[in-house]
């Protein structure tokens, strides 16, 4: 194998969200530009110079219906989830590059390539707030027991690691990922949505449904996308003033891992 540049992983990453966007069209599916994607395409028009990852939304009705009919044109692109693997380690699907293999340094090896994450969009009212900390938990307990031990982390995060793994050990991945995808669907109805399924931002994550209400395309490298007309709130809600490039010393990817062609 051959280990991929940041450039290749970009150009691999660009051609999986194009599958996915021709893909969401043809099939009357929508999804949103989300997080560091979306603040790429509003401030660099593609991405953030310094990441290389691509995370999209979907409301849950639309995310269902996608997991479970996304037959890809190009064989070289696979969809993976919770619902189709029992295997699988998250709470939200991801679409990767068969050709590629992604080798996680501080996560347990599952076998993947270059990936787009797909996360669904849930209502949250109520119910939302009220199970907002007992996800936060069952997050935690699904970390402890696909976290690896790694050097890369500090000794006291391993040490804490450690203590998770152990108080993890009576609990099947699986019924952690099935207790938070329940907590995530309680709310049947409100004004307002959230992506209370892998919660990042704790009630940053939380934005009226009406700001999804009208998307508009614009371009990610070179491709168009959708992203939510309201992006603007969204973005300050989530990052502030975040048209402020961050300091130099944060201007760093956020994740562990190296990509790899296959030969």
């Amino acid at each position: 194998m051959r280990e991929l540049d940041s450039n290749e992983i970009k150009i691999a990453l660009v051609d999986v969200l194009r599958e996915i966007d021709e893909f969401c069209t043809e099939n009357d599916i929508t999804y949103f530009t989300a997080y560091g994607t979306l603040l790429g395409v509003v401030r660099h028009k593609g991405f953030i110079p310094w990441d290389d990852d691509v995370d999209i939304m979907m409301f849950r009705e639309d995310y269902q219906r996608f997991i479970s009919t996304f037959h890809p044109t190009d064989k070289r692109f696979c969809l993976t989830s919770a619902e189709t693997d029992k295997d699988y380690p998250y709470t939200y699907a991801k679409v990767y590059d068969r050709e590629t293999v992604v080798i996680e340094y501080l996560y347990k090896r599952y076998r993947i390539g270059v990936y787009v994450d797909i996360f669904p969009l849930d209502s949250w009212g109520d119910c939302g707030d009220k199970n907002l900390k007992r996800l936060y938990w069952y997050g935690k307990l699904l970390k402890g027991k696909t976290c690896r031990f790694s050097s890369l982390r500090s000794l006291k995060i391993n040490l804490a690691l450690a203590g998770m793994k152990l108080i993890t050990l009576p609990f099947k991945k699986r019924w952690i990922i099935q207790r938070i995808d329940s907590l995530s669907q309680e709310d049947s109805d409100s004004k307002y949505c959230g992506n209370l399924a892998a919660n990042s931002y704790g009630r940053k994550d939380r934005w009226p449904k009406a700001w999804f209400g009208e998307i508009v395309r614009m371009p990610f490298e070179n491709v168009l996308v959708n992203v939510p007309k309201e992006y603007d709130s969204i973005l300050r809600t989530i990052y502030g003033e975040y048209m402020v490039l961050p300091p130099e010393e944060e201007r760093v990817p956020h994740h562990s891992s190296t990509a790899w062609k296959k030969s």
